[in-house]
Parts: structure tokens; sequence; C-alpha cells
């Protein structure tokens, strides 16, 4: 048995989400479907990737040292399948939203927005107006969206509101 793409597009997801069950939704799988990948994926590398912690999941060094390898392949995927439709937008985006936003107003949006673009993949981070402030501040965020007012001190840029 080889790698498969599936593999590491769950490995990237776990990684991403922190946990089997949120990264099998990101994906549009079954948790039992997506821990049995993370099985095989573990079994053809000969190590674990992470360390279990009750539901939540601590990634190991080997997955630390695998991850960026394993978002190259993926994203040259991305690009390969996106040659067809060059005149579409396509690719991915990252964006960070307050508790409110994120889950209340976002994703009727996102959907939206997903059904005229279909090529573009989302990458949502929802947390306090602070994590979102500081995603966009060290450019983990591309785009994010708070309820109030960002009044920090680096923020005067008003994309960053």
């Amino acid at each position: 048995m080889r790698i498969t793409l599936r593999q590491l597009q769950i490995f990237e997801a776990v990684v991403h989400t922190g946990s089997v069950t949120a990264a099998a939704e990101l994906v549009s799988i079954s948790q039992p479907a997506a821990s049995q990948a993370l099985r095989e994926l573990e079994a053809l590398l000969g190590r674990p990737l992470f360390r279990r912690h009750g539901k939540r999941l601590q990634i190991t060094p080997q997955a630390r040292h695998l991850l960026p390898q394993a978002r190259a392949v993926l994203s040259q995927i991305e690009q390969i399948e996106s040659m067809g439709n060059e005149d579409e937008l396509s690719g991915s985006l990252h964006l960070a939203a307050s508790v409110s936003v994120g889950n209340y107003l976002l994703p009727k949006q996102m959907s939206l927005f997903k059904r005229q673009h279909p090529n573009i993949r989302f990458n949502l981070d929802i947390g306090n107006t602070q994590s979102v402030i500081q995603q966009l501040l060290t450019g983990k965020a591309e785009v994010g969206f708070i309820e109030g007012y960002c009044q920090h001190a680096e923020s005067h840029d008003t994309s960053m509101a």
C-alpha cells in the first residue's frame, strides 16, 4: 500500500483542527473513516503522528517534519486541478473570526461565496477578538472579522478592521 492524497489531506486537517472528528467534518467524511486513514498513514510511516490526550491530539516531532511536505504536495495537486479553470478563482483563503461572527454570520456567507467560486478552499479559525487580531498581525490569517472596533496600535491599515 502507498500513501494516498486523501491520507495526507486528513493528516493536514487533523493538524489544523486538533481533532479527528473536526478534521473528518472539514474534509466531508465520517469520523471512523478519518481515523482509519490516519492509522493507515501512521502504519505506512512506521511511527505515530500524534499523541492522544482524550479527544485532542498533539502533533509529534515526526509529524511536524512531515507537515510542510504534505502541505506542499496538497498545494501542488490543487494547482494541477485548477489548471483547467484558469478563469475561475482558486486557492485557499485563511480567515479568522470572533466567536459570534464565525459561528453565526460567516457560514452562510462562505457557503454563498463557495457556490460562486467552487475552487476556493477556506480555512476558518474562530477565537476571541485578540486572537483574530494576532492572526492578522502575524500573517496566519489573511482576512479577519470581529464584532467591534479594532483598537490595536499596529492595525492602522483599514483592511484589518
